[in-house]
């Protein structure tokens, strides 16, 4: 899937590329995770994916963060054998570089992302 992007540089010096959100409506169904150690992204489907489905079905009463966490768990390494976490806010995703949240700010002109499925839809 062909992303629009964008980069913000952190205060250590560090450009990350950022994926433009598909919709603002709070509805999408294809998500975005990102490699905590390259910053490189995959997309699924949050209706098509069981262990998204298992780990909002298991985390609901604890919310929003232990789904994220649970959800995590069951994640792929990326190819660089990095962890993945799930895209919730843009602001809040981590430098790759030094971890710290890059927060709100300019963003910069970045090429289109190709970005990869996550895994093959499960049943």
């Amino acid at each position: 899937m062909r992303r629009s992007a964008a980069a913000r540089t952190c205060a250590c010096g560090r450009k990350n590329v950022l994926l433009m959100p598909i919709a603002a409506c709070g509805t999408e169904t294809i998500w975005d995770v990102r490699c905590v150690k390259c910053g490189g992204y995959a997309w699924f489907d949050a209706r098509a994916d069981a262990g998204f489905r298992r780990a909002l079905a298991e985390g609901k009463p604890a919310g929003p963060a232990e789904v994220d966490r649970r959800f995590a768990e069951s994640l792929p390494p990326c190819g660089c054998g990095g962890p993945r976490r799930l895209v919730r806010e843009i602001e809040k995703e981590p430098c790759v570089e030094c971890g710290k949240p890059l927060g709100a700010g300019a963003l910069e002109e970045a090429p289109a992302v190709e970005e990869p499925p996550l895994r093959a839809p499960s049943p």
